[in-house]
């Protein structure tokens, strides 16, 4: 092998390296932001069949902590609890069972237009609402959990109006 074909290849080499890193860092973005818009959406299924099995209000909130509902952003993470005593604002109150616990998650921020999801057993409307998820790539790389009145999520790269998600 000459020099020159050393050099050849090297250079063509460093040209692919070039053009698959940002690709690959694209691909570790979406990566980290589907598995938690995936963890929002697995909690809010969940905390809906908690309702309708305990016949109950079953609450979800951001929590930096773990142990009370708080006003942290939601990227701090978040807690489901069974709201015994239905009192608002929403609180952990001795005797209600802790759900689920879910802790940070680095890189996104999470926010919402509610403080807190209240989820009601069957034929009871719940609270409806917006998670949008962003990273450093901005707006056009944002996605959102829309919540309906029944509870149910579904996840999409517009707001509820179809407008264009917006990153605060």
């Amino acid at each position: 092998m000459t020099l020159l074909e050393l050099l050849l290849v090297m250079g063509i080499a460093a040209v692919l390296v070039t053009g698959a890193v940002p690709s690959f860092r694209q691909m570790i973005m979406d990566s980290r932001r589907t598995a938690a818009i995936n963890e929002l959406v697995g909690t809010i299924q969940f905390a809906r069949s908690e309702a309708a099995k305990r016949n109950r209000e079953v609450v979800l909130c951001p929590s930096g902590g773990g142990r009370q509902c708080t006003k942290d952003p939601w990227n701090l993470g978040w807690l489901v609890f069974a709201n015994l005593d239905q009192d608002s604002p929403a609180r952990l109150d001795a005797g209600e069972p802790l759900l689920y616990v879910k802790s940070a998650r680095e890189g996104l921020k999470i926010t919402a237009n509610r403080r807190v999801f209240r989820f009601r057993p069957l034929g009871v409307r719940s609270v409806n609402g917006t998670v949008t998820f962003c990273d450093s790539r901005g707006a056009q790389s944002a996605r959102a959990v829309i919540i309906s009145y029944t509870g149910r999520p579904r996840v999409s790269d517009r707001d509820p109006s179809n407008k264009r998600l917006i990153c605060l």
